[in-house]
């Protein structure tokens, strides 16, 4: 004697879809890889370049308005020095990102009130930026145009 089973509506939708989901995963996933490749190397250019700009538009940014930590340094053969710690998450002097770098403003002889100076946070800007400028100065190649 056979034995019927009865579903409701969205019990079947969603047993016939298990069964369809795992037949055509595998060609789905590969389908929409080959066509994301298609894409890509259809648009090359045009996607990279915008890459690119948004990459320099962050960077531009986070040169503009520095997130950074100011902390007193004690050193053994010199003064104690105000040191910025600059959040920077970028390549940083051509080499590989950086999550943060250290940045020299001072020593508590040229700022004797120490992190309490009146507009140390301006002071420590202006310097990072100098810092940034001469040693990891901002560069904008330009577009692929191709």
């Amino acid at each position: 004697m056979k034995r019927t089973i009865r579903l409701t509506e969205s019990e079947l939708i969603n047993v016939i879809s298990r069964i369809i989901n795992e037949d055509i995963k595998d060609d789905l996933l590969s389908t929409i890889k080959l066509h994301h490749d298609d894409v890509y190397n259809k648009n090359k250019s045009t996607i990279d370049n915008y890459h690119y700009i948004k990459d320099k538009i962050r960077e531009y940014e986070i040169r503009e308005n520095p997130h950074f930590t100011l902390s007193v340094i004690k050193n053994r053969d010199s003064h104690p020095s105000i040191v910025a710690k600059v959040k920077w998450n970028l390549p940083y002097k051509d080499k590989g990102v950086r999550n943060w770098i250290s940045v020299h403003i001072g020593s508590l002889k040229e700022f004797p009130l120490g992190l309490d100076t009146p507009n140390m946070d301006e002071i420590a800007k202006k310097r990072i930026k100098n810092y940034l400028n001469k040693h990891d100065p901002f560069k904008y190649d330009g577009l692929d145009m191709r």
